[in-house]
């Protein structure tokens, strides 16, 4: 099954010495005063200061901080500093670079850090309030808001400030006893079956994969935790369908004969029909998840043509009144 990916040099590493001028340049925007709390102006030699705490931070293992850079141009960068069994994280990304996945990335390499490495049993963070694309990066991997850390922070924690709304990340345990997965951590392990390029979330956490030119299927996450949703376009609803054409339609929803694991819906602002379907990532691994895009797939192909054939024709007399108003 041959398959399309957006192909992309973006990698994620430690910070080093060597980052501080570039992290000063980007962090001197005055936009990212308004996003994070970076002061502007920013003093100077900020950066390499920074670099150089950071860089120190790892060899004591007090804090940790990586950079997602495009070849040897850095992007942005992540920080996690763990208090004892939870731990704090926050990122940053370049204004220029906003909007192509970078701080979706950044923080993903923090959690699985912090996760994997760190044995930390929560991760917390503060986003100011109107940084929707923030909310929209922790969202996308998988906290959810908690207004009780606001009450619990102490009065001298550095982490607090005003105007910030407070996230949490729990960590669960699959069935399998081990970590569950996140969507990006099984796109890396979908990618390395069969040998593609990284597929690489957008700050919406959402992607999508084309299967012979002819399927475009999209995954973003859900509202429910640990879920996500696939979903494609099958047909365009016709101006003139019918009943036999919705009767088509939704007989391929019954006990799921045509549709599988998913259902097909009408989306009245698009004008679409989509095939759709929630998928739990608890327990699931890169092989699972293959062979059931491929499930989904097939269903869609099959559908799209079903469709096709039960679309409606235009009556001779249709034709001949657009004939004569034209």
């Amino acid at each position: 099954m041959e398959r399309k990916h957006t192909k992309t040099r973006l990698t994620v590493r430690p910070i080093r010495f060597a980052d501080g001028a570039a992290i000063h340049a980007l962090a001197c925007d005055p936009a990212l005063a308004w996003t994070s709390r970076i002061p502007h102006p920013l003093p100077p030699g900020e950066g390499e200061r920074f670099a150089e705490r950071a860089a120190n931070a790892w060899e004591s293992a007090t804090w940790f901080t990586f950079v997602v850079v495009e070849g040897e141009e850095l992007r942005g960068l992540s920080l996690v500093e763990p208090q004892g069994r939870h731990a704090y994280l926050s990122y940053w990304t370049g204004k220029p670079f906003w909007n192509r996945g970078v701080a979706t990335m950044a923080a993903r390499a923090a959690i699985g850090f912090a996760f994997a490495q760190l044995d930390c049993a929560e991760l917390r963070a503060m986003v100011l309030r109107g940084n929707a694309a923030s909310h929209r990066v922790l969202r996308a991997n998988g906290f959810s808001i908690a207004p009780a850390l606001a009450t619990e922070r102490q009065a001298g924690d550095r982490f607090a400030y005003p105007s910030a709304v407070a996230y949490r990340l729990v960590r669960t345990e699959g069935a399998r006893g081990e970590i569950a997965m996140t969507l990006q951590q099984l796109l890396d392990g979908y990618a390395e079956i069969y040998r593609m390029p990284a597929i690489v979330l957008d700050d919406n956490g959402m992607c999508r994969l084309s299967f012979r030119e002819t399927i475009n299927v999209d995954i973003e996450p859900a509202r429910r935790p640990g879920h996500v949703h696939l979903y494609t376009s099958l047909a365009r609803i016709p101006a003139n369908a019918d009943a036999a054409w919705f009767m088509a339609l939704q007989q391929a929803n019954l006990f799921g004969r045509d549709t599988g694991f998913a259902a097909t819906a009408c989306n009245t602002e698009t004008n679409e029909v989509l095939l759709c379907q929630l998928l739990d990532l608890e327990g699931i691994t890169a092989e699972r998840f293959d062979l059931l895009l491929q499930d989904f797939v097939h269903s869609a192909e099959a559908l799209s043509e079903r469709l096709r054939n039960a679309a409606p024709q235009k009556s001779l007399e249709v034709e001949t009144m657009h004939m004569i108003r034209v």
